[in-house]
């Protein structure tokens, strides 16, 4: 049981990080071994992104890997990795799911202060609040009720529209294992 939660916290983790900002090299090499702690019999999960983040190491291919991610996450005609944009009519940043992701973070004692890279509705924020509910042992309906109401909602769309992105090489194996995480998740809650 202990093993499933920690291998949970690290699945919701480095989904994070993935999406938080421009991956180096050597960030690459910190989650492949986050990767390999996981103790699960999740192979075919990890399969897919191993093999992609060994061919980054093997190549060292920094560069290429900042260009993918500024025309998936930050260029225009890239994807907006906000529930906001995704959940509101007008599909602008901070609008009523913002606030509403905001609310339960309060609701459950996180409290973000000082300077944030993203908005309390970026998936990698979103993501790395759900790691910290498993590993505070929130209960289980806790976890239930943001996984379905901020996370299961607007992702599965968001990893689509990534793994669509002409651009999407590196990324498009994120999204994919994204989806299949999202997929076990939502299985597991609703079972």
């Amino acid at each position: 049981m202990m093993e499933m939660v920690s291998d949970r916290i690290w699945h919701y983790s480095i989904l994070s990080r993935f999406l938080d900002d421009q991956l180096k090299y050597e960030d690459i090499k910190k989650l492949l071994s986050c990767l390999k702690a996981i103790s699960s019999e999740d192979t075919m999960l990890v399969e897919n992104i191993k093999e992609k983040m060994n061919q980054r190491i093997l190549t060292k291919q920094d560069e290429d890997l900042a260009v993918e991610y500024a025309h998936i996450f930050i260029m225009p005609e890239g994807v907006k990795a906000y529930e906001s944009v995704y959940r509101s009519k007008d599909q602008l940043v901070m609008q009523e799911p913002w606030e509403k992701v905001r609310a339960f973070y309060l609701n459950h004692g996180l409290k973000i202060e000082g300077e944030k890279s993203h908005p309390e509705d970026h998936a990698s924020v979103e993501l790395a609040f759900m790691a910290l509910l498993v590993e505070n042992q929130k209960t289980e309906e806790v976890q239930k009720e943001f996984f379905h109401q901020h996370i299961l909602c607007w992702m599965p769309q968001l990893f689509k529209d990534i793994k669509n992105n002409p651009k999407a090489d590196f990324y498009a194996t994120v999204a994919e294992y994204g989806d299949a995480f999202l997929e076990q998740e939502k299985r597991r809650f609703d079972g």
